[in-house]
């Protein structure tokens, strides 16, 4: 049974993004293989299509997220002949597919799980750029979630995002799709939530410029927002990992809400089930839990246990921490951080934070002043709300200023905050 209250959020986040992924990969199976100009519309989750799906049921997209979902929960973390072995088992004994059956595989993936079955090399992946396929994209929001959760650094999980991408998938197109993906969905986890803002091409370039003598024009073209001025007819939802891209961010763009996105990607037909999963990993965190039709995730197959399996990738707590938790924690780590130790433990501090709910989201676009520059008698009047706010910048200003934190340790305001964390008045549950 699925519960969806409480949760912080940043769980809810989760929860939405691999239920929007295995939602938008159920419409999108209805219309699979069906070529373009032959799809009827459909207005609804329902059965049917050329595969003959159940309503609900999705397809190796989502079978796929979940094994490397599982790989990285069981093996701490990246670990490339771990997730061959489970991609090997839903392959050859329907491991984590949703029938329980044996799946139907594309060639790309087919061709790499071939080669390692007869190597043992995990890295199988095909750098022929005939094989620029989106047989990786369509599972690689487990990485944000994951290392998100363990708050490594959005550098570390783009590396990871190739990485996983490299088993099946070498060409570089196929690698900088799940990199571009990762770094969009870490941005919504960080409490992004303004789609023009989000999306910005100029923004975008700027901002994903340490990258930028190497990614392939066209993964620029798209992140120049090639997709913005293109109608239906001119998008294309093929197995080509820029098609599935570009299809993906185009319905984004084209709607306002989660379920006009997912079903215009689920009518461009093709590949259309890798479009629309595409879509939905990146519109259920945007538009919210709540965006996804309530009748879509009840009919959803194993709608609960992708639930638990997004609430583990973040590593958070199902239920919103009590006050009284948030003030043991805050407590704990204001006596770690009374003497200066070694900065790996600002890494430990600031999973804990997202860990325990100490972060709190709010509209980043309202935030104008620099903690850095918050006095100490400041910090003592603030409510727990307003501390709350000024950790959760500080948290946001270390990604791009890394060096942030340990100025915020050293002058004492990181454990006044916390200090006043413990201290301040609980506001009561609404």
């Amino acid at each position: 049974m699925l519960n969806f209250n409480p949760l912080s959020p940043l769980s809810e986040q989760a929860v939405a993004c691999l239920l929007g992924a295995a939602c938008g990969d159920a419409l999108g199976s209805i219309q699979e293989g069906t070529p373009k100009r032959l799809v009827q519309p459909i207005s609804d989750l329902q059965g049917g299509g050329l595969l003959g799906v159940q309503a609900g049921e999705w397809g190796d997209d989502t079978a796929m997220t979940l094994c490397l979902a599982d790989s990285l929960l069981a093996c701490h973390g990246f670990h490339s002949r771990d997730q061959m072995d489970r991609y090997l088992r839903w392959w050859q004994q329907g491991y984590r597919s949703c029938t329980g059956q044996p799946p139907r595989v594309g060639k790309t993936v087919l061709a790499a799980l071939t080669r390692y079955q007869h190597t043992h090399d995990p890295w199988s992946g095909d750098e022929d750029p005939l094989t620029a396929g989106n047989g990786a994209l369509m599972r690689v929001a487990p990485i944000a979630l994951y290392y998100y959760g363990e708050r490594q650094s959005v550098e570390r999980a783009m590396q990871i995002a190739a990485w996983q991408a490299m088993l099946t998938h070498g060409e570089e197109r196929a690698v900088q799709a799940c990199q571009l993906v990762t770094w969009l969905l870490w941005q919504l986890l960080d409490g992004e939530q303004d789609k023009e803002h989000w999306l910005d091409p100029r923004r975008l370039l700027s901002l994903l410029k340490p990258w930028g003598a190497h990614w392939h024009p066209d993964i620029v073209d798209v992140i120049s927002g090639s997709y913005r001025h293109k109608d239906a007819q001119h998008i294309r939802a093929t197995g080509y990992v820029i098609h599935t891209l570009e299809a993906a961010l185009w319905a984004l763009w084209q709607c306002d809400d989660f379920a006009s996105g997912a079903l215009l990607a689920a009518n461009l037909g093709e590949e259309a089930g890798t479009t629309a999963s595409v879509y939905g990993q990146l519109a259920g965190p945007l538009y919210g839990l709540s965006s996804l039709p309530a009748h879509w995730r009840s009919q959803l197959h194993q709608a609960a246990a992708i639930q638990q399996t997004a609430l583990a990738l973040i590593g958070a707590n199902p239920c919103e921490p009590s006050g009284e938790e948030r003030q043991r924690i805050a407590k704990q780590w204001a006596e770690r951080l009374a003497y200066r130790g070694p900065v790996s433990t600002l890494h430990q501090f600031t999973s804990a934070c997202h860990r325990h709910q100490l972060v709190v989201f709010f509209d980043w676009g309202q935030w104008q002043r620099d903690p850095l520059q918050l006095s100490l008698a400041e910090v003592k009047e603030l409510s727990e709300l307003a501390a709350r706010k000024v950790l959760s910048a500080l948290l946001r200003i270390e990604q791009s200023n890394e060096g942030t934190l340990l100025k915020a340790w050293e002058s004492g305001l990181l454990r006044g905050l916390l200090l006043q964390l413990a201290a301040a008045p609980i506001p009561p549950v609404a």
